[in-house]
């Protein structure tokens, strides 16, 4: 309930007042109403900044700030995944779930596999940042006693980090020859005219 209301209803119930719309009392709750609002308004975005999943874009580009010099470039969902996961990261959490759980907190949308000794990196698709930035964020994440590699190669891994279906595929006349002649390339355009 906005304070506006909240403040007629104490009022009214009080039994001294009667709100018929145009008395002047209701003139006064008006304008304490008017200027609560902004307040309410101001407290609600500062409530909102609290939590990664309500967060403003503002808010979100901030704290991408604190691990990488310039924000994510993606979509509002895949900046609060990268900030989400990356807050989750935990000094002592290298367990091969939180582990791979580190992907999103670097930017990357994939799958995470071990290779003898070593770990390679399977790219489904890059959320907001680029290539460079996130092998560095991976640097940082991955515990450095292991070495780790990209693998590029389209994948289901690759065809499941973007948003289009099976179905969507389906119906857009694609078929097994024409999904194993795809690039990366054909996978960002598909994104982004499925964004629009």
């Amino acid at each position: 309930m906005r304070a506006l209301e909240h403040m007629k209803q104490v009022l009214e119930d009080t039994g001294l007042y009667t709100m018929t719309g145009s008395s002047p009392a209701e003139w006064e709750l008006a304008a304490f109403g008017a200027g609560i609002a902004l307040l309410e308004e101001r407290f609600n975005k500062i409530l909102g900044d609290l939590f990664v999943d309500t967060a403003s874009e503002e808010m979100l580009a901030q704290w991408e700030k604190l691990f990488r010099p310039q924000p994510s470039t993606g979509g509002l969902e895949d900046s609060r995944d990268t900030v989400r996961q990356r807050f989750a990261v935990h000094p002592d959490g290298f367990t091969p779930r939180a582990v791979k759980n580190m992907l999103p907190g670097a930017g990357v949308r994939g799958l995470l596999l071990e290779k003898g000794t070593s770990l390679v990196v399977v790219l489904g698709r890059l959320l907001g940042v680029n290539k460079e930035e996130a092998n560095q964020e991976l640097s940082q994440l991955l515990p450095s006693h292991l070495p780790w590699e990209w693998d590029e190669s389209i994948t289901w891994v690759a065809l499941d980090a973007y948003s289009g279906s099976f179905r969507q595929w389906d119906e857009a006349g694609f078929t097994w020859s024409k999904f194993d002649q795809l690039t990366r390339e054909d996978l960002e355009n598909s994104f982004k005219e499925q964004e629009e």
